[in-house]
């Protein structure tokens, strides 16, 4: 995968695990109290976002990914954006 020109990563404004319960009406016991939402690996550069999306399309070509779809479909959830870089 190429990089492409017009996407840019930038710093999102993760909104609070409060304002999260309050808007949603999610469990958000588990979350810390603020952002971010990625496990502890901090902000992420676009060069990283296009490999982790090429590392993720590689699985989705392979018969390991196969294996985990149930009656010939997969779903898979995730931001826009990063759809667009798996693409």
């Amino acid at each position: 995968m190429q990089s492409n020109s017009s996407f840019a990563k930038v710093p999102g404004n993760a909104p609070s695990a409060s304002l999260i319960h309050q808007v949603y009406g999610f469990n958000v016991d588990n979350l810390p109290a603020r952002g971010p939402w990625d496990g502890g690996r901090g902000y992420e550069t676009t060069a990283m976002a296009i490999h982790r999306a090429e590392r993720v399309a590689r699985w989705l070509r392979t018969q390991a990914a196969a294996s985990v779809w149930r009656d010939g479909c997969l779903v898979i959830v995730s931001h826009a954006d990063f759809l667009a870089l798996v693409v």
